[in-house]
């Protein structure tokens, strides 16, 4: 829709987090992993719910209160490769904005206990949202247009053992025109 259609001056809040997922079957990954630059139409929603890869529409912004990373499934050896080899750093245009290690970027989700059919579980933090690093006072705003992504970075690529499904949230809110 052109941007005429919308009420000047006007926005609605929407509490959703932005998702993209990386998903890589066994064998080497890295040394650089993008995320954000795939839509929902092209890979599904259950991989990410980007409408427009490394950026949101024009009318649309987003304010970043934290990043997560969750091991959704991923063995606990291949984490612990993961977590040794890459750092996480997000880019909004071409400034890092945050930039740390993945154990920093604690998740506040997933499970605390292997389940029955599993002789693993693994995680990144408890399974509570009050271990999630917030950006307190120092959110990072994305605004429609600017061009942003999240790299998982290290020196060398990793070679997992099993296949790796790991998402990243960048938790906040959008700010949408009205129309």
């Amino acid at each position: 829709m052109a941007p005429s259609n919308y009420v000047p001056g006007i926005s609605r809040r929407q509490l959703t987090p932005l998702y993209d997922t990386f998903v890589n079957a066994a064998g080497a990954i890295g040394p650089d992993i993008a995320l954000f630059a795939r839509t929902a139409a092209a890979n599904g929603i259950n991989v990410t719910n980007m409408t427009r890869a490394n950026q949101l529409p024009g009318t649309d912004n987003f304010t970043v209160q934290a990043l997560r990373i969750v091991p959704v499934a991923v063995t606990e050896a291949d984490w612990i490769l993961m977590l040794k080899g890459f750092i996480c750093r997000l880019i909004r245009g071409r400034a890092v904005e945050l930039e740390a290690g993945l154990e920093y970027f604690a998740s506040g989700a997933g499970l605390t206990t292997p389940l029955a059919t599993s002789t693993t579980a693994v995680g990144n933090g408890q399974a509570d949202p009050r271990a999630v690093a917030d950006l307190g006072d120092s959110p990072i705003q994305i605004t429609g247009g600017d061009q942003f992504e999240v790299h998982l970075i290290g020196p060398a690529a990793v070679t997992v053992a099993a296949g790796v499904w790991v998402r990243v949230y960048l938790d906040g809110y959008f700010e949408k025109g009205v129309q």
